[in-house]
């Protein structure tokens, strides 16, 4: 065998051994959690006897299959918008990162090169994936356009730099590197520079995932004797203990919402995908399957506005009152004001008024006011006085109410109740020219 045949075996002999060891621990790279709602979860899963990514909303619900190759896909990644999914597939002879769009539709081999590349992270703005790389004959930190050109190397290392993980704010890149003889957690700038180790512990420390504001890191460590789910300050001060068991809990990945944190486990006998809040407490298995299920990660979703309330419809009920000889009150209620979120509304009145003088000569009861509040006008009710004046053309109330939502957003419109003068007669709105306040009786203009 020549030496140059021989130094290639070898590289790809140790290339093999390596990856062996990354996917038996780390089981696919851990991202960050970008800011947003919390979405579908993205794992792995050999339930259907190979090894393929599936999906299922948050709280283990509709699990569904977005790949389906004879060959091994791996480790999933979500995009800052939720859009696509980067994952590693073995489909085409080697380790490449492909991408998808979020139902699994729209498969692309993105690095297509002879030598391994695995585990993608997207950046926070979408427009670039760091991935691991063997290309070189090691084991380091790669990162390219979102449409894979560009492949550019970070890390020139000789021991093994992998899992890289993008800050939410895209300045740094966390990844896990054995440069000290053991599995430790670094972090760099998004170009490179300035590597740093964050964990310094003499045991492992692995698979890097940043919580949605940035503030820390979620990993895994096998200092207690076993792995379990630690998080720390991204500065790698505060190290503390979230998960562990005997059986081992591995593999975090934060909800965008930045309340809980995914974890795989195997304390059920078989690798399943587990939630827990972010304090550690409420661990609760997701997949519940007899395959394994690991190496989640956690769709971000826009992150929810807050429509306002929508009063283009609303309308009094009834519209008109007819004359009565005891002018007596009659109850309105205003109707129509609903919320495009679902939210429940409150209300004010903030003005009732109306087109004739509320008190004087020939207007009919010389009683004010014309109008009570009903529940100190908090309320879509008002009680409104059956009369007109017999010399005009019929009175019109205008009813000005103003919707809430419970966020805050508001909606305010006029709804108009007639009087007639005579029962056949469509009262006319005189309010543009002049206007009183049917409560106080004073004129508005």
């Amino acid at each position: 065998m020549s030496k140059t045949l021989q130094s290639t075996w070898l590289r790809a002999a140790l290339a093999l051994w390596v990856l062996g060891v990354i996917l038996w621990v780390s089981a696919g790279a851990t991202k960050a959690a970008f800011p947003g709602a919390n979405g579908k979860l993205a794992f792995i899963s050999t339930r259907d006897g190979g090894t393929e990514v599936y999906a299922m909303n948050a709280d283990g619900a509709g699990q569904t299959r977005l790949t389906n190759n004879t060959a091994s896909d791996f480790a999933p990644a979500w995009s800052a918008d939720g859009s696509k999914v980067a994952f590693s597939s073995l489909r085409d002879g080697d380790w490449d990162v492909y991408v998808m769009n979020a139902d699994g539709s729209g498969q692309v081999n993105l690095t297509d090169n002879p030598a391994f590349d695995y585990e993608p992270a997207w950046s926070p703005d979408g427009s670039e994936i760091a991935f691991s790389s063997f290309r070189d004959g090691n084991w380091d930190v790669y990162v390219m356009n979102a449409d894979g050109t560009n492949q550019t190397k970070l890390t020139h290392n000789l021991a093994v730099d992998y899992e890289p993980a993008w800050s939410p704010d895209g300045s740094t890149i966390a990844f896990g590197s054995t440069r000290d003889g053991n599995y430790e957690v670094y972090a760099m700038n998004a170009d490179g520079t300035n590597q740093v180790n964050l964990t310094g512990n003499p045991a492992d420390d692995l698979q890097p995932a940043w919580s949605p504001d940035g503030s820390k890191i979620a990993y895994t460590s096998l200092r207690s004797g076993n792995y379990g789910v630690y998080a720390m300050n991204a500065s790698g001060a505060g190290q503390t203990e979230l998960a562990g068991t005997s059986a081992g809990d591995f593999h975090p990945a934060w909800s965008p919402d930045g309340s809980k944190i995914a974890f795989t486990s195997v304390r059920d006998g078989d690798s399943e995908v587990y939630a827990m809040n972010a304090d550690g407490s409420n661990q609760t298995n997701l997949t519940q399957n007899p395959a394994d299920d690991y190496a989640q990660d956690w769709q971000p979703l826009p992150a929810e506005t807050n429509r306002p309330p929508d009063c283009s419809a609303l309308r009094a009920d009834p519209q008109r009152i007819e004359h009565a000889e005891r002018r007596q009150f009659h109850t309105v209620t205003v109707t129509g004001a609903h919320d495009p979120d679902g939210d429940e509304l409150s209300f004010r009145l903030e003005r009732v008024s109306q087109d004739e003088p509320v008190t004087g000569r020939g207007v009919g009861d010389p009683t004010s006011p014309d109008a009570k509040l009903i529940g100190g006008g908090h309320n879509n009710q008002v009680a409104l006085r059956a009369e007109r004046s017999p010399q005009r053309n019929g009175r019109v109330y205008r009813i000005k109410l103003v919707a809430f939502d419970v966020s805050g957003g508001s909606c305010s419109q006029v709804a108009k109740v007639e009087v007639r003068r005579r029962r056949h007669e469509i009262a006319i709105d005189d309010g543009d020219t002049h206007i009183w306040d049917s409560v106080s009786g004073t004129m508005i203009r």
